[in-house]
Order: C-alpha cells, then sequence, then structure tokens
C-alpha cells in the first residue's frame, strides 16, 4: 500500500515538473496508470496539503497563458470544463479588471495583425471576425474592438 503511494506520489510529480495541472488531470492520469483510489486520494491530499496542487492558482495560470495564446473567453471556458475546473472559478477570473484589460488588448493585438495581414483584400472585415469568432471571442467584443480601432465593419 505505501508503496503504491509512493510510487503514485512520484509520478504526480513528473507530471506537476513539466506543468501546472488540475486536480482532475492528476486524477484522470493516475487512474489512466491503474493506481488504486486510495493511493489517488493520498496523493492528492498530500500534493494539496503541500500546495503543489491548488486548482485556484492553476486557473490563474491557465487563464493568462491562454490569453496569451489569443483564446476568447468561449475558448477558455470550453478548455476549463475539459481541464475540470469549476465553472464558479472561471467566472471569478473573468470578472476580474486584470482579465478584461488583458482581453481587450489581445484583441486589439489580434485584430491589427490581421488588419495587416490581409491588407487590400476584400472581405478583410468578415475574416478578421471570423477568425475572432474561432478563436472564441464574442461577437459583441469584436465589433466593440473594431469601432474602438477605428475599423470599418462592412
Amino acid at each position: 500500500m505505501a508503496k503504491d503511494f509512493d510510487k503514485a506520489l512520484g509520478y504526480a510529480f513528473l507530471l506537476l515538473k513539466y506543468r501546472a495541472r488540475s486536480k482532475k488531470e492528476i486524477i484522470d492520469r493516475l487512474k489512466r496508470k491503474g493506481y488504486p483510489p486510495s493511493s489517488t486520494d493520498k496523493v492528492i491530499a498530500y500534493l494539496q496539503e503541500y500546495n503543489y496542487l491548488n486548482d485556484e492558482e492553476f486557473a490563474r495560470m491557465f487563464v493568462s497563458s491562454s490569453l496569451e495564446k489569443g483564446w476568447g473567453p468561449r475558448r477558455i471556458k470550453f478548455e476549463f470544463k475539459k481541464l475540470g475546473v469549476g465553472p464558479k472559478i472561471f467566472e471569478r477570473f473573468l470578472a476580474t479588471r486584470d482579465f478584461k484589460d488583458k482581453k481587450k488588448e489581445k484583441i486589439h493585438q489580434l485584430i491589427e495583425r490581421k488588419i495587416q495581414f490581409y491588407k487590400g483584400k476584400k472581405n478583410s472585415t468578415q475574416k478578421i471576425i471570423r477568425f475572432l469568432v474561432g478563436k472564441g471571442f464574442e461577437y459583441d467584443e469584436i465589433f466593440k474592438a473594431l469601432d474602438e480601432l477605428g475599423v470599418k465593419r462592412f
């Protein structure tokens, strides 16, 4: 039993060495490796007790890196669900001033980059809108950013 715990803990640390992970990710990976639920529970408790596993901190880092990738709120929320991070945590981050400022800055960067890319081509604004929707931004956010940058919509 202690041997299973030690192996499972070692594997969990190996996973955390590469990047921060959610509680659900660690549980799923330990299950996939065949560790018994009792060992998995002890590993999770240990990791949380010593703050190696913290869904709140993981979510903060995930949101920040996702925005850097150019993902919008819809895409981030979808990924959150897959990673098993609760919607309450996501909604809390969505409401922060920091998130709103970074989101606005990122959408402006993406629009400016695409304006240069599509310079002189037909339907460039429509292509930019489709690109941003695909990244997970809402139409109202896109239209507001286009207006702020003085880009004609149609």
